[in-house]
């Protein structure tokens, strides 16, 4: 009996020192993390879980903690989330230097790929540079510019559907907002018309919808990220399921597409679309293959389209709440389009200038992405601090966009901070849309002609009456693919009397 307990005593006491090793082994390693970080200041950090505690709950906790620790600890503090280092850096001219200088994204950033694909969003810094080089050329301006006819059409189209929400009723814009932007986005990068609009019925959004919402959550949630207790829970088996649908519908389309331009005659070189330029580079570059061109594909689809479909969604609110505004945007549509119900043309939208500081404005107060993060590689000195290798950045871009020192009186929607003396007197980086530096959105100009393409067609037809939302400050905010309304875009439609 004495040999069974001093053979569990040494049992113990050896896996508790080989425990306690490989945590002073860590400790060890993590050094110079910990000397970086003791030089910040910062929310208390907890042994394991760091401050994690501080994210806990909805993912609309995700907003409301960034701009109150901002206010708290300013433009610069540390946060420990598990055993990971991140300096939270608001400051314009400190996000400048962070985003021109490294292209890296966040570890967790993998977390996405079963809803966005592994493609430009995802991609490590290496693989980013040679993918971003190749896809420039299907996101020209003349191939653009090609596509406004496309984006008139579904816009149509979006006006003849919101016919049956005219009726003096609440209605939340963005289920008929993202059938739009994805008929948009496969129309023009693709080349395919699945009318989802007019009912075509495909499951592609119920899919990518849900896939988005278990990727994000799975990066919000600590406690969701190790494998091995991923793989144990329901939700992992449903993302799984669900990638698989919507992978399979993609490479039927680009199988589809590829045996198109085998039997056609040869596409004019600076014409093809997205899809067309990844088949040629199948043809062309050795790292490129099949597999690749569904990645970039699905990349392309899924952030694209429910991030457009928001941004319209959230302007037609702003636009519902601030009718003074409202009505000079309808000002600007005649003086470009008088009477006519023509389909809007590529010389319209250059003259849609009061219309973009309306979008500006939006996206200031409502940001596509309302988080950038970046792994460092290298030690970064910021002002007095050293963000050191292995350390990782978060920009807050919610907290920037609605700073009072930046932005006089951030809650009220003035579209006119947009015009360019105003736009002079702040740093660039104190407005990121689109991000910013090398690594910023490849489709900004994209999505901003097709913004204001359906915004155009909508307003000429259509009067925002109101909204259920009396100020900017009751809208609640979530962490999606892209910022949403916890509750929804709700307004309410009038159609106009035509001339």
């Amino acid at each position: 009996m004495l040999d069974v307990y001093v053979a569990v005593r040494v049992l113990l006491t050896g896996t508790f020192t080989y425990l306690l090793c490989v945590f002073l082994q860590a400790c060890w390693n993590k050094r110079r993390l910990y000397y970086c970080a003791s030089k910040v200041k910062g929310p208390l950090a907890f042994p394991v879980i760091g401050s994690a505690y501080l994210f806990f709950g909805g993912t609309q906790n995700i907003f409301e903690n960034f701009i109150r620790l901002g206010k708290k600890y300013g433009y610069t503090y540390k946060l420990w989330l598990g055993n990971r280092l991140y300096f939270v850096v608001s400051k314009p001219e400190d996000v400048q230097m962070v985003l021109n200088s490294t292209v890296d994204r966040l570890s967790n950033i993998k977390f996405l790929i079963p809803a966005f694909g592994n493609g430009l969003l995802t991609l490590p810094g290496d693989e980013w540079k040679s993918h971003r080089k190749l896809l420039n050329v299907a996101f020209n301006q003349k191939i653009l510019n090609s596509f406004v006819g496309t984006f008139a059409s579904y816009s149509n189209v979006l006006v003849d559907k919101l016919e049956a929400e005219a009726d003096d009723n609440f209605f939340d814009l963005v289920p008929i907002l993202t059938r739009c932007t994805v008929d948009i986005l496969i129309g023009t990068t693709m080349g395919v018309n699945l009318n989802i609009m007019k009912g075509g019925g495909h499951n592609l959004i119920s899919w990518t919808s849900r896939l988005s919402e278990l990727a994000v959550l799975r990066m919000a949630k600590p406690h969701f990220q190790p494998e091995f207790l991923w793989k144990r829970m329901s939700m992992a088996k449903e993302s799984k399921i669900l990638s698989e649908k919507v992978h399979n519908f993609i490479k039927r389309i680009v199988e589809m597409k590829r045996s198109e331009t085998a039997q056609n005659v040869e596409l004019s070189g600076t014409k093809r679309i997205f899809l067309e330029q990844l088949l040629k580079l199948e043809d062309s570059e050795a790292m490129w293959n099949r597999e690749t061109s569904i990645e970039e594909t699905q990349t392309i689809l899924v952030t694209g389209s429910d991030s457009t479909a928001v941004t319209i969604g959230f302007v037609l609110m702003m636009l519902g709440m601030h009718q003074d505004i409202q009505n000079k945007t309808y000002e600007e549509l005649v003086c470009v389009f008088g009477d006519s119900q023509r389909e809007v043309s590529l010389e319209d939208l250059h003259q849609l200038t009061y219309l973009e500081r309306v979008i500006k404005e939006t996206l200031r107060l409502f940001p596509i992405g309302p988080v950038l993060g970046r792994h460092l590689t290298s030690d970064l000195v910021l002002g007095d601090y050293v963000c050191p290798k292995g350390s990782s950045i978060l920009i807050p871009i919610i907290a920037i966009h609605r700073d009072g020192k930046v932005w006089p009186e951030p809650l009220k929607f003035k579209p006119d901070r947009f015009l360019p003396n105003e736009i002079s007197k702040r740093h660039p980086c104190s407005f990121l849309w689109f991000s910013s530096g090398p690594r910023n959105c490849i489709g900004f100009r994209f999505a901003t002609m097709a913004i204001k393409t359906v915004l155009a067609t909508v307003l000429r037809h259509y009067r925002v009456v109101e909204t259920e939302y009396s100020s900017i400050s009751e809208i609640q905010l979530k962490m999606d693919v892209a910022t949403k309304c916890v509750n929804g875009q709700n307004v309410k439609l009038q159609k106009r009397l035509q001339q």
